[in-house]
Order: C-alpha cells, then sequence, then structure tokens
C-alpha cells in the first residue's frame, strides 16, 4: 500500500521586494517544497509567490486540520473517525470536504478547493488563514463503479422496442443490456442513451494549445473498460452542436466507392472474386488515417490509461439478401451485399453490442487478446449499432439525443453494396438520421476510445464537474 500526500497549494498575496527577493532565494536552494512529517501521514507545503501588491504572509501551521473520518464501505454513507491520513486508494469526498473560519462550521470558505489528482496527492488549495478543515476520504471505485453508483436508474430496453428514438433527459439514468443478445464480446454492458446530462469526461489535452479534451460516455464495456466518443475541447464544456464537436478536418473513407472493399475501416484487393480477399486488412481507409495522426499529434502521453483489448468493430458480416442471415455471403467484386449492420439496424431495428466476426473485424493492436490486432493505435470509430443504442433510429430525425451535433460525421459500420454498384457505409447527419452513403464523400470525423476497467473517476459527469481519469 503507498502513502498518501497532502499538497498544500496556499497563497496569500502581496509584494515586498526585499522579503520576495529573500523568500524566492531560500526557493532556489531548497526546491521550494518542504516536507513536514506528522505521524504516518506526510504533507507537503508549498508556496507559490506571485509578483503582486502586498506582503507573502504563509505559516504551516496557519492550517487547521480538525478532523478526518474514513469511509468504511464503498458507496456507503458510513465513515469513521482517524488520526492519520488513509495508505491506499482513497480519494477526498469533494462534497462532504470542507474548511470553515469557524469550529462550528457556519462560515464555509467557499473558495478552497479539496481533491486528489491524478497523481494521487490530496491537495488543498485556495485556503485561508486559519481555515479548519474536515477532511472525508471515500474509498477509491473504478470508473465503472463511480458511474454506476452516480446513475442510480437502471433502465432495459427489449429487443423490437429500437424502432423509437430516445429524446427524454435522461440524466441520472443509465441503461443495462437486457439480455446476451446485446451483450458484447465480454458480457454485459450498460450504455447511455437519450439526452443525459451527465455522461461527460475531461480526458487529455491537444499539445498544441493545452486546451483539455472532452468526451461523451457511450457505454461501460463488458469487461468494464469506458468507450467515449470526442466531443470537442476547450478550458469550459464545448457546444453539444456545431464543428466543434468533431476534428477540424473532414474525411473521406476511400476515394472510390466501385467496390465491396470500400466499406471497410481497413481493405484487401478491390475487385476479387473472394470475400476473403475483399475484406482483408492490408489497406488502411484514408479515415483512418485521419484518426491515427490526430491520436499520435494528441493522445501518445495519456497511451498507459487506454485499453488495447475492448476494441472497435467494422461487421463486415455479408449477405445478398437485406434480411439476412449475417454470413459470409457476397461481400466481393460488385455484388450486391447487405452488410451486418444494414440488417440489423435499418431493416429488424435490432441492434447488437457483439463483432460477428471479431478475428477479423474487431480491430485491436497488437497489444490485444482478441480482435484482429491490426491497429497502431487504440482508436477507432463508433458504430451504427450504438448509435442505435444511444437513441437513433435508421433514416428517423432525432435533434434530442447525445449524439445529434446538427452535423454530418462517420460511423466505421459498412452498409451496403447497392444494385448502382455503389458502396454505402453508415454516419449520422445534420438532424440526428442515421443514414448511409458513399465512402467517397467527405463528412466529420468523431474519435472513440476505450479507457481501461481499471482507471478511476473523480467527479460526477457534469459540465461542471466532468469525470476525469485520477
Amino acid at each position: 500500500m503507498k502513502k498518501t500526500n497532502i499538497k498544500f497549494e496556499t497563497l496569500r498575496k502581496g509584494f515586498n521586494f526585499k522579503k520576495a527577493f529573500y523568500v524566492l532565494l531560500i526557493i532556489v536552494i531548497i526546491g521550494s517544497v518542504v516536507i513536514v512529517k506528522g505521524s504516518k501521514a506526510n504533507y507537503t507545503y508549498q508556496e507559490i509567490i506571485p509578483f503582486a501588491e502586498g506582503e507573502v504572509h504563509i505559516k504551516k501551521y496557519d492550517f487547521k486540520i480538525m478532523a478526518m473520518y474514513e469511509q468504511t464501505e464503498k458507496n456507503k454513507d458510513n465513515y469513521k473517525e482517524i488520526t492519520t491520513m488513509p495508505e491506499g486508494d482513497y480519494v477526498i469526498n469533494t462534497t462532504k470536504s470542507g474548511c470553515y473560519k469557524d469550529s462550528n462550521k457556519e462560515t464555509k470558505n467557499n473558495n478552497a478547493k479539496l481533491y486528489t489528482n491524478a497523481a494521487g496527492e490530496h491537495v488543498m488549495s485556495k485556503l485561508d488563514k486559519e481555515d479548519k478543515c474536515y477532511l472525508y476520504f471515500d474509498i477509491k471505485l473504478t470508473a465503472k463503479e463511480k458511474i454506476l453508483a452516480d446513475h442510480t436508474t437502471i433502465n432495459k430496453r427489449q429487443s423490437g422496442t429500437f424502432g423509437s428514438v430516445v429524446t427524454e433527459s435522461t440524466t441520472g439514468t443509465i441503461y443495462e443490456s437486457a439480455d446476451e443478445s446485446q451483450y458484447d464480446d465480454f458480457g454485459k454492458v450498460y450504455y447511455f442513451a437519450g439526452n443525459p446530462g451527465d455522461n461527460w469526461v475531461k480526458f487529455g489535452q491537444i499539445k498544441s494549445n493545452s486546451n483539455p479534451i472532452w468526451w461523451r460516455i457511450i457505454r461501460i464495456n463488458g469487461d468494464g473498460s469506458i468507450r467515449m466518443i470526442y466531443a470537442g475541447t476547450g478550458t469550459n464544456a464545448p457546444d453539444t452542436t456545431g464543428s466543434g464537436t468533431q476534428l477540424s478536418s473532414t474525411s473521406t473513407f476511400y476515394s472510390s466507392n466501385s467496390g465491396n472493399a470500400y466499406v471497410g475501416y481497413m481493405s484487401g484487393t478491390s475487385g476479387s472474386t473472394s470475400y476473403a480477399e475483399e475484406h482483408q486488412n492490408t489497406t488502411p481507409s484514408k479515415i483512418k488515417g485521419v484518426i491515427d495522426e490526430w491520436y499520435n499529434a494528441n493522445l501518445t502521453d495519456e497511451a498507459t490509461y487506454l485499453s488495447d483489448d475492448a476494441g472497435f468493430c467494422g461487421d463486415r458480416s455479408s449477405s445478398t439478401s437485406s434480411s439476412g442471415p449475417a454470413a459470409k455471403e457476397g461481400g466481393y467484386g460488385k455484388t450486391v451485399t447487405y452488410y451486418g449492420a444494414y440488417v440489423r439496424v435499418a431493416n429488424k431495428k435490432d441492434p447488437t453490442f457483439k463483432c460477428t466476426y471479431a478475428s477479423n473485424d474487431l480491430y485491436t493492436t497488437d497489444k490485444a487478446r482478441e480482435g484482429n490486432r491490426v491497429l497502431q493505435y487504440p482508436i477507432g470509430l463508433i458504430t451504427a449499432d450504438e448509435v442505435v443504442f444511444a437513441g437513433g433510429v435508421y433514416n428517423t430525425t432525432n435533434e434530442d439525443f447525445y449524439l445529434y451535433t446538427n452535423k454530418y460525421y462517420w460511423t466505421m459500420s459498412p452498409s451496403d453494396f447497392n444494385s448502382v454498384g455503389r458502396a454505402n457505409v453508415f454516419y449520422v447527419d445534420s438532424n440526428g438520421n442515421l443514414n448511409s452513403d458513399y465512402p467517397s464523400i467527405s463528412y466529420g470525423v468523431r474519435p472513440v476510445i476505450n479507457l481501461k476497467a481499471d482507471v478511476s473517476f473523480t467527479g460526477n459527469g457534469t459540465t461542471t464537474s466532468p469525470y476525469e481519469v485520477s
């Protein structure tokens, strides 16, 4: 068990040239950090010296921890008083903890920030002199446990109910896969649908300007990892509509749409006489190149938090009939073909989280235990099935679910190769319709990633307190 730290980030504004000089000189000599050891806990005392008017007045004994409490059971409002900081995986409860001007807790310092950062340090910042602080420590939850604890209403959508859009506000609500036909390749899935206000995540940053990257949670995968779709950047929560919800560059899938090969996230030999040759993973699509380039520029430092196993399904199960069943029938040359997602979401209105031919169509990196292991980076796109689970319906307007952005953007699900000799891939349009179009058309790009199952979250998923990896 590792020993946790408290970091005091305190500030008294002031400027006195003589004192500031000596303070800065001392900081240079000792590295600006003084460790004060108390019982079993380490308290890190950090002074921040600004150039402002006034004088610096900070003493380590100005701040008083009046009491500390440790949660005794996950997700329970039961605490015991403690005299030393908890060791191991604990986080400050930001709602219960607080600092006050008096021991009666009548005058609260609303500017004080008490939280546990990504390094596992318990941080106390923006304190006032003589503040009396009460700290509550919760047992750290996995991201899955945290999301389910925050969403106490769990609904199910049975097969046969996916022909209707979901538009209602679903804050505090999450959906559970109703039966095994809706599980993914790892197990039971929990997913968001409708218009939730609490599936926001802030994770990573744009390297060129240090702006944080915002995401919306699509679902908790069967293995406990968290699937998220790109939703914009910025210090404040991004807009839910407009070009800011997608990457700055639009993209085609391929420059051609004249063969069955061009429906895939990667492709084989176009014009062949074999399904296997047509749908190898030897040639990357153009949109894959755009996504990989963006990942390489912005998310390589966050790779340790990302799952290699969860993958991204570009299902190319195929049939020469629009009603299926999905099989390796057709799918080559210019044979009229209906791919698995078309049969499920356009015809039967019965989506799935499973990937029919995972060994070929579940896109994973070479570190994964399953899938095709052809990706360089653990990043992909949303599927047409996931759009339907979220509340969309094929060829039906829905401007009131969280995947609506008033813009066109691609999914990674093949649709069909039609009778006029054109391939089609599913996309979401500016009215929230799920539809399909030629892969040679240029639409928006919204990357999707999977956080590992063992990451933990702080926050509550709202735009004012988004989930963040800790």
